[in-house]
């Protein structure tokens, strides 16, 4: 069944086989994460998977795969970032992804580094570059903008990630994305699997993707437990049975009418302010 909502899965690995099971699931693009600076002591002691990815793993996945896209996420911009757009664009990188940036200086510098040899993408996730989206989404030669949650919700002091989402944060990028001169694709946030028990359920957060008009999302390493090879993925999930099921919430969520979509908004943001009440009762 051709989907009726367009969105474009982000899959995170480094494995060939893992990562030819993902494009045959249809999976859009093979995020391999190069990411190091900073990143210890932004997220150190909680859950998150600080990723051993190599510029190697990068030329193997781009060699591995036909169909789908490789995206490289690199460190923040830095004196060495000229240096890591290089070795990303040698290693066969069709996007190249720049974090936590808080300016459009810094968006600038880092496209005039790639000049057109890769796909741009601004991984927005400090507080200073949301309330400076209207420029930086502006930033001629920026191809996609995603929201990430996690790092945006630490930078906001926030109990809880999808908070940003309920305190009109993702609305604000979208409605600077929608006014841009060239407006790039946008997306924001991981997926979990439509199954699994969140304190927000899956289908909830994909329900307000298409609210917002966001067209892509990171299918985390969480999403299929880090799995190293292909059979250790097929033994706990059907990747293209999952990423349908996650497809079809999308479709039927592009298909309410506006009132229902207002209806659907107000309960999921009701939803996201009591849990991340809960978890300040706990601290």
């Amino acid at each position: 069944m051709t989907p009726v909502y367009p969105f474009s899965f982000l899959f995170m690995t480094s494995a060939t086989d893992v990562a030819r099971e993902a494009e045959a699931a249809g999976v859009d693009w093979i995020f391999l994460d190069l990411e190091r600076l900073g990143k210890h002591e932004r997220q150190g002691g909680r859950s998150t998977i600080i990723s051993d990815h190599t510029f190697a793993d990068v030329e193997k996945v781009r060699a591995a795969v036909s169909t789908a896209q490789v995206v490289a996420r690199i460190n923040p911009l830095h004196d060495g970032t000229r240096q890591e757009v290089e070795d990303a664009l040698s290693a066969g990188a069709h996007a190249i992804m720049l974090p936590m940036f808080t300016t459009s200086e810094a968006v600038e510098e880092f496209v005039d580094y790639v000049n057109g040899r890769a796909v741009t993408w601004a991984l927005m996730e400090t507080v200073a570059a949301v309330i400076r989206a209207e420029t930086i989404v502006s930033v001629p030669g920026v191809d996609r903008v995603h929201v990430g949650l996690n790092d945006l919700h630490l930078s906001a002091g926030l109990n809880f990630m999808h908070e940003s989402l309920a305190g009109g944060l993702i609305d604000h990028v979208a409605a600077c994305v929608r006014r841009a001169p060239t407006p790039p694709l946008f997306g924001f946030g991981g997926s979990a699997r439509i199954a699994e028990n969140h304190p927000v359920p899956p289908s909830d957060v994909l329900r307000e993707h298409a609210r917002v008009g966001s067209h892509a999302i990171i299918v985390s390493r969480t999403f299929h437990k880090d799995a190293s090879t292909v059979e250790e993925l097929r033994s706990f999930m059907n990747l293209a049975d999952e990423l349908k099921a996650l497809r079809r919430v999308l479709d039927e969520a592009a298909a309410r009418t506006l009132d229902e979509a207002e209806e659907d908004r107000r309960r999921i943001h009701r939803t996201i302010f009591n849990v991340a009440r809960g978890f300040r009762q706990r601290r």
